[in-house]
């Protein structure tokens, strides 16, 4: 039996995290106060970060090509005749301030209804939760009760 397949056959079997949980993650935190107590990394928490790390990856990267279709409506419906310089003022404009342009552009042009109105609101929700996994902290909490010290070994300190 090789060492993976050792590892593999005592890790506790874990059901997938349920999309309301919070997540309890591993952090730079760990290393830096593991030499107070023995080593216990728990690797199946390593893996939920690495799997966090992905998801977050992958909303951040989804709303990034949002961003690039809502600039393309955007330079479509303004038709600037010198379109280097309105592309210029565009990029220094983050998500909220394009998609009120692109709002107000599709107002002028008669093609605001109710159904673009939801897709809009929508995108903000998807640009909200971005920003809040991209720019938020992730507490990582205890999962067990833990008591006060109890990481000490009070049988190393002296005094």
């Amino acid at each position: 039996m090789s060492s993976a397949d050792a590892r593999s056959s005592t890790a506790p079997s874990r059901s997938p995290p349920r999309a309301d949980a919070t997540a309890s993650v591993f952090s730079g935190e760990d290393l830096l106060i593991s030499h107070y107590d023995g080593p216990d990394l728990d690797w199946g928490e390593v893996a939920e970060r690495a799997a966090l790390d992905q998801r977050r990856g992958l909303v951040v990267a989804q709303v990034a090509v949002l961003e690039d279709l809502i600039e393309e409506f955007i330079l479509y419906l303004v038709d600037s005749p010198d379109s280097a310089s309105y592309q210029g003022k565009l990029d220094r404009l983050t998500i909220g301030p394009r998609l009120d342009r692109l709002d107000e552009l599709l107002t002028a042009a008669a093609l605001h209804s109710g159904s673009v109105a939801a897709l809009l609101d929508e995108i903000r929700r998807v640009v909200a939760r971005r920003n809040e996994l991209a720019h938020g902290t992730i507490y990582r909490r205890p999962v067990q009760p833990v008591e006060p010290g109890s990481w000490v070994d009070a049988s190393t300190w002296s005094g």
